[in-house]
C-alpha cells in the first residue's frame, strides 16, 4: 500500500503516547481486522454508520473530498468512503505504524476493491499539505484532544475547507 508522508514535528513522534500507539498498531495488525477494531479503535463500522445517521444533515454534508483528522487505522474514513457521493478521503494519522500496518487491512475489509478511496497519510493535522479551499468536509472522531495547538488546527481546517465546507 502506498501512502503519503507529510511533515510531523519531532516532539509529537518521540513521546510515550506515540511509542505506545506504535506497539499497539504492530501487535493488532498481526491479528487482523477484528483485533484492530476491538483493541485499537473500539468502534465497529456499523456503529460509525449509525452515529452519522443521527447527526443532522450529515448525509448532505459528507460528499466529495474529505479529510479525517487523526484517522488512526482508517475505520471512520473507510466507513464514510463507502458512500457513493464521497470521492475520496485523506486519512491523516501521526502514527506511521497505524497507517502502514493497520490501514491496509481496515480499508480492504470495509471498502473491498474501492480501498483507493481512502488516501493514507502519515502526518500532523496542524500542517495539512493540501490546497486552499480544496476539501468539502472534515471529520475528527475523538482526536482533537491530540492537537498541540487547537487554534492552529482549526485555522488549518478552515484554510483547506471550501466556502460551504463542514467540519464534523
Amino acid at each position: 500500500m502506498s501512502h503519503k508522508i507529510w511533515k510531523r514535528p519531532e516532539n509529537l513522534i518521540s513521546g510515550q503516547e506515540y511509542a505506545g500507539n506504535q506497539l499497539i498498531a504492530k501487535a493488532v495488525s498481526e491479528k487482523g481486522f477484528p483485533a484492530i477494531i476491538d483493541e485499537y479503535v473500539y468502534i465497529h463500522p456499523e456503529n460509525v454508520e449509525n452515529t452519522f445517521k443521527i447527526i443532522p444533515n450529515s448525509s448532505k454534508f459528507i460528499h466529495g473530498i474529505g479529510i479525517d483528522l487523526g484517522g488512526g487505522v482508517g475505520c471512520i474514513s473507510s466507513t464514510l468512503a463507502k458512500r457513493k457521493n464521497v470521492e475520496k478521503i485523506y486519512c491523516i494519522e501521526l502514527v506511521e505504524e497505524a497507517v502502514t500496518m493497520c490501514q491496509p487491512i481496515v480499508k480492504r475489509e470495509i471498502l473491498k476493491e474501492n480501498d483507493n478511496k481512502v488516501i493514507s497519510v502519515v502526518g500532523d493535522f496542524d500542517d495539512l499539505n493540501l490546497e486552499n479551499n480544496s476539501i468539502d468536509f472534515a471529520v475528527s472522531w475523538d482526536s482533537m484532544h491530540h492537537s498541540m495547538n487547537l487554534v492552529k488546527t482549526l485555522k488549518e481546517c478552515k484554510r483547506v475547507l471550501k466556502k460551504n465546507g463542514v467540519f464534523i
